[in-house]
């Protein structure tokens, strides 16, 4: 693969923090936003509302909530995609949606008490969780193939290529320098993608919510790098297999 296929990045000189991430309040002041954007800073926004009075509440949720706020989000925009009943629909409260697929992921239980201050009706937020714990019962589910599929629900990919995607994911799921998994799994579909001849560009991963845009180049290049060595050592096996002839 060369690697400049499909490579479309722009100059442009972008804000990111000292370990890399995209400044929040850079994301929030976006103009022109897409739909989609849209829909994900709204939730970013809902989280930072909810924390102003759920830190005097539950410092440890909230504590969890800011610091995960892109998995968060990326959790429910997968659910809402799905169209999981309970989660989906436009015309629903984000707040009970948030906090319970936050306190899902953070492993705590909120008291009637907290939801009544948050202005959260508890029946509404018990049902939420006990769809997710229905949902996500298996504690061995890759998180990146997670990330896949919201990252490609993301850029409009067709559901049958994104199942494809998590699908070679989850048969070879190949190593990563990066850290971040939103990044990762946007660098995996990057270079699926352009395996199968499907126009993704980076510029359009870079435009999704959570992805690291200074380290995409990174994680496309250490795939390569993790492919090329599968081949590599694929060959010498080829080698080694054959009878000797002498």
């Amino acid at each position: 693969m060369e690697d400049d296929l499909f490579d479309d990045d722009e100059d442009d000189i972008d804000a990111f923090d000292s370990a890399g991430e995209i400044f929040v309040a850079e994301g929030i002041s976006v103009q022109n936003q897409t739909p989609e954007e849209k829909k994900v800073i709204d939730r970013l926004q809902t989280i930072e509302q909810i924390n102003f009075t759920l830190e005097l509440l539950d410092v440890k949720l909230a504590s969890f909530m800011a610091v995960n706020s892109y998995d968060i989000v990326s959790r429910l925009r997968n659910l809402e995609y799905a169209g999981e009943p309970v989660f989906a629909g436009e015309g629903k409260s984000l707040a009970p949606k948030i906090l319970a697929v936050a306190a899902h992921m953070a492993n705590r239980d909120i008291d009637n008490s907290t939801l009544r201050q948050l202005n959260v009706p508890t029946s509404t937020y018990n049902n939420m969780i006990r769809v997710l714990r229905i949902l996500y019962n298996n504690k061995g589910k890759s998180i990146i193939s997670e990330k896949i599929r919201y990252v490609g629900n993301a850029i409009n990919l067709k559901k049958g290529i994104i199942d494809v995607i998590v699908e070679q994911y989850e048969e070879n799921p190949l190593p990563n320098r990066e850290p971040d998994p939103t990044t990762r799994a946007a660098a995996f579909i990057y270079i699926k993608a352009a395996q199968a001849g499907i126009r993704v560009t980076k510029i359009s991963l870079k435009k999704v919510s959570g992805v690291m845009k200074n380290a995409l180049d990174r994680a496309i290049k250490s795939y390569e790098g993790a492919i090329r060595k599968g081949n590599n050592r694929d060959e010498d096996e080829v080698e080694t297999d054959e009878p000797n002839l002498e």
